[in-house]
Formats: structure tokens, sequence, C-alpha cells
């Protein structure tokens, strides 16, 4: 999902080569593999989230194998819970820099970037405005329990190795929206797990808009103040977060 409601689903392909870059990142920056050499059953390792992107990728015509043969990583940052994101630096022979790839959590990689795709596929500056829309943009697909993944990329970078300072002035692509509802079971196993007085607690590395959708979803009491971002929860003590426990 792109800026100004461009998109891009899996039955076509993307509209430019800036498009086409953002959905290369989706292959490149992750930890996702193919089950076979083949490509051709469907499987993959690796995270959820990143299996579901590098399939979408997939689909589109956009083999990972032979992207990693083209593309040379040169330095890499895993994801990490404390930065969520996932950065790929690679060099390619048709390329005159390199490019720095940039997958992670949408409103973490919005503040990290400096410009942004507009509705022609042009790299524009992103403006306060365009910030703030994308914002809103990125909260009512987390309100709708949609997973989402945020494509960034710095195309002209010039070193050789990357440090999590380097994650700034990116140029913002777009959101991978990923449709997960919860199985059609889990909302009575919840609703007999708190009849018989267990107390349940969601922990999730989704956007905390996106988790308290999937809790009320499920049947789970779930508000604004139950809801702790992982940020919040690294500023508390060991008694704020008990604290927090009994109300959440």
């Amino acid at each position: 999902d792109f800026l100004e409601g461009t998109s891009i689903n899996e039955n076509e392909l993307p509209k430019n080569q800036l498009q086409a870059l953002a959905i290369s990142s989706l292959a490149l920056a992750t930890d996702a593999r193919p089950a076979s050499a083949t490509h051709t059953d469907g499987q993959y390792f690796g995270s959820p989230t990143e299996q579901t992107a590098l399939a979408f990728a997939e689909k589109l015509g956009f083999n990972q194998t032979k992207l990693l043969s083209e593309w040379r990583q040169l330095d890499a940052l895993a994801f990490g819970a404390n930065w969520k994101y996932r950065a790929s630096l690679r060099a390619h022979s048709h390329q005159a820099s390199h490019v720095l790839f940039v997958n992670g959590a949408p409103d973490i990689l919005l503040d990290a970037s400096s410009y942004a795709l507009n509705e022609h596929g042009e790299v524009k500056p992103l403006t306060s405005v365009e910030r703030q829309k994308l914002h809103r943009k990125i909260s009512e697909h987390a309100a709708s329990g949609d997973r989402l993944l945020a494509v960034a990329v710095n195309r002209h970078f010039a070193r050789n190795d990357i440090t999590h300072r380097d994650i700034e002035n990116l140029t913002f692509f777009g959101v991978l929206v990923i449709k997960d509802p919860p199985r059609p079971e889990v909302a009575e196993a919840i609703r007999q797990t708190l009849s018989a007085g267990i107390k349940v607690k969601l922990v999730t590395g989704d956007h905390a808009v996106t988790a308290r959708a999937i809790a009320r979803a499920v049947g789970l009491p779930a508000t604004a103040d139950t809801v702790c971002s992982g940020s919040e929860l690294a500023e508390m003590n060991d008694e704020d977060v008990a604290a927090t426990l009994k109300t959440a």
C-alpha cells in the first residue's frame, strides 16, 4: 500500500522501478528463505511476517535466489525488539552507489524518512502534512488488526558498512498490509479460559493499535489504558511492570 492510495496486490506487477525496488527489499532485507530450492511449494522458513513478505514478492516474480545473486550484501543489521527493523546494505553491478534496504515497523521507518513516493511514483521531500497523513493511514490499518511491514530505502549510500545511526534520511516506499485475522476457535478458547478464572496476557511484536484490535477480536478487554508498548515497558522498573501486569 503506497502513498496517495497507490497500491500493489499479488495479481499485478509494480508500476515503476522504485516500486520494484520496494518489492525487492522484501526479498533482500530478510532472514526468510524458501523451503525448497525450486521455490515451487510455497513454503518458507523465517518469522511469519517475513515469510509472508517474501511469498508476496515471489508471487510478483521477484525470485529471491536471483536477487541475492545480483545484490551482494556488504553489511547488515539484524532485527531487534529495541529498534524494530532489519537493514541490509547491498551492492549491484549496475548501480553506481550502494543501496540500503530497511524493512520494519511503519511508525519507526516513517520517522526515520525524509522522502517518500508520491502518487506518480516520484521521490519527493516528506512534508509534515504528508507525514501526518501517512501516520493516520498506518493507524487505520493497525486498528483493523492488520499486520504491517514498512519498506524504506537509501538509494545513494557511500560506505561499505552500516550502524544504527545510518537509519535516517530514508525514502519511505510504502507498507505491506497483511490480513491475518485470528482463527475462529481462538475466541471460544479465550472465553473458556477467562471463565475458569485464568488471566490471559497478550504479548506481541505488533503495533500497539493492532494488538488492541486483535485482543478485542478474541474477547480480551483492551483499551488504550490496558495496552503497553515495548518502549513504555523498557522504561519501567520492576514495581511499575508488576503494577502494569495487574491492569493490562
